[in-house]
């Protein structure tokens, strides 16, 4: 479930993505804050391991924050962002199948305002 804003001033407190078999990679909706909380997982009946990475924008740059390869059937307990910043900024997790335009992957990805 993605709940959004109302208003350009109203932020997503909740954001999530599914990757489907047919997808290449997903992203969550960005939401903003200082830092952020995630979980996530991939299903066992994937066909690769799934990268599945938080990413904060700094200026026009996406930058990492956090990265795990999620072999099949494992998951992403809950975690907070290791970046904490004194200012807000926009964040959101993308997941990837392991390897060049590769499918066949099913996984889901969460992030959420602390």
């Amino acid at each position: 479930m993605i709940v959004l804003g109302i208003a350009s001033s109203v932020q997503a407190r909740v954001a999530n993505a599914h990757l489907q078999t047919t997808d290449y990679y997903v992203f969550t909706e960005d939401i903003h804050g200082t830092h952020k909380f995630f979980s996530g997982s991939n299903s066992s009946s994937s066909k690769y391991h799934v990268y599945f990475t938080v990413r904060y924008r700094e200026g026009d740059l996406w930058k990492e924050d956090f990265q795990v390869l999620l072999p099949n059937g494992e998951k992403v307990p809950e975690t907070r962002t290791t970046h904490r910043f004194a200012y807000e900024t926009d964040w959101h997790v993308k997941l990837n199948p392991k390897g060049t335009l590769k499918r066949d992957c099913e996984a889901w990805a969460f992030i959420w305002n602390a």
